[in-house]
């Protein structure tokens, strides 16, 4: 299989083809914005060293490295496999790639499965509990590297079946995305047989923004799969019929940096994504105000030092939860900022452990 390294120019790997044509997928296009057509025939290597993006920081080869590799793990191993969930699609399914680098129509929402060795790990033929991972992106993007792919390979590491969710962003909004999760819920459900996944085992992960996602479609599960189970007559007669009467409820959460607030300690941007700045929503949507009784476990974590989504929405999310009875366990690691994923050589790196001893206890 053909590997790009860092002595691959930037237009040597974007303008290989099947790179052009699944890019997208992996690697939201905002993140090589700075990446202008002056600097494409330098070297990766060169770009670190002369290239500042937008934002501030250097250009970092490993993110297009990265995403362009698993676009090659794709087209030539076949390590990903994808399931469309709005419609029935003949396999191998693939979403179309998107410029926004996002998910924007309903034929593309899907969920991905990353094929590991020895996938999934352990459990001597007993069927596995399932991770449905949800990217964060401020409801405007996918990351689906680090906070997706890379959880799935950690979660079917640990014996789980994991699969990533891609969901509609904006300019969809409230509940669109929430259908789309609650929809991947009972789409896992219906296949446990299938897949050897145990339908009363599936967990939600979600970062920063998908945090926010989770927390709100396991709240509103019932009043979600109404109007998931509305749309489907209208659209898919045949799938309302296939997922009638089985739950959109997951079993357990757990919550990365959340985004939970959207009044006291709001991440903005991700309101103006979700509402479309509809102030009538800001309180429906601030998370903390709204855990019903039947809310599934919850594992909650964030760090101190995170600039972008304030670690008190993680604290107001605790603190309802107990409220309410609900089983919960919360950690606030002093470093490690956002968007971390793994959270590897940050304070927060034991976070996956913590999570996997408070889900045995379930």
């Amino acid at each position: 299989m053909e590997y790009f390294t860092r002595n691959n120019t930037a237009r040597r790997i974007l303008e290989h083809p099947e790179v052009k044509k699944y890019l997208g997928i992996f690697l939201p296009p905002q993140l090589l914005s700075g990446l202008t057509e002056e600097y494409l025939d330098y070297e990766l290597s060169k770009l670190e060293q002369v290239l500042q993006m937008p934002w501030g920081g250097p250009f970092i080869p490993e993110i297009l490295l990265d995403a362009a590799n698993r676009v090659m793990e794709l087209t030539e191993e076949k390590r990903f496999r994808f399931w469309p969930l709005w419609h029935d699609a003949p396999e191998p399914f693939v979403p179309e790639s998107t410029e926004d680098g996002g998910i924007n129509d309903k034929k593309n929402v899907c969920l991905m499965r990353v094929k590991t060795n020895g996938n999934p790990a352990g459990r001597e033929g007993k069927p596995h509990p399932a991770a449905v991972i949800c990217p964060g992106g401020g409801y405007e993007l996918l990351s689906v590297q680090n906070e997706g792919i890379d959880l799935a390979e950690y979660m079917e590491q640990q014996g789980y079946a994991a699969y990533v969710l891609l969901y509609r962003v904006s300019p969809h909004r409230y509940p669109e995305p929430q259908k789309d999760l609650a929809l991947a819920i009972k789409f896992l459900r219906s296949h446990a047989e299938e897949f050897g996944i145990d339908p009363q085992k599936i967990l939600l992960m979600g970062s920063s923004a998908a945090g926010h996602l989770c927390v709100s479609e396991s709240a509103y599960h019932e009043e979600i799969d109404r109007s998931l189970m509305e749309d489907l007559g209208r659209e898919q007669p045949k799938l309302q019929e296939r997922y009638r009467g089985i739950p959109a409820r997951a079993d357990a959460v757990c919550g990365i940096y959340p985004v939970i607030d959207f009044l006291q300690y709001a991440h903005e941007p991700s309101f103006q994504a979700i509402s479309g700045g509809k102030e009538e929503l800001r309180d429906k949507l601030s998370m903390q105000k709204h855990v019903p009784g039947d809310f599934p476990p919850t594992f909650l974590w964030a760090c101190r030092d995170d600039q972008l989504v304030p670690y008190q929405n993680t604290e107001l999310m605790t603190e309802a939860l107990k409220e309410k009875g609900i089983r919960t366990r919360a950690y606030l690691y002093p470093q490690g900022g956002h968007g971390c994923g793994l959270a590897k050589g940050t304070s927060a790196e034991g976070w996956t452990k913590e999570l996997l001893l408070f889900l045995a206890e379930n």
